[in-house]
């Protein structure tokens, strides 16, 4: 998952699975300016691979909000 921002700025990213569930939390942090680039290794918080599915990453920022479906396969 590849992002820019124009200002250091709070950045939360999170994967839900398709029923709106929170599955993992990628970046709850301060971030500085600049592109940025994230991975998803298939695990979810509690440290166990998540099922085969459609899953959406989702961005927050203080001036943003960008989501991202994907796939992940076994």
């Amino acid at each position: 998952f590849r992002f820019g921002l124009a200002e250091t700025a709070k950045v939360d990213i999170a994967v839900f699975d398709v029923r709106g569930h929170r599955v993992a939390t990628l970046v709850s942090d301060v971030m500085a300016a600049g592109d940025h680039q994230v991975y998803w290794d298939g695990r979810g918080d509690n440290g166990l691979r998540a099922a085969s599915g459609t899953y959406v990453c989702r961005l927050v920022t203080g001036t943003q909000v960008r989501t991202t479906r994907m796939m992940l396969l076994k």
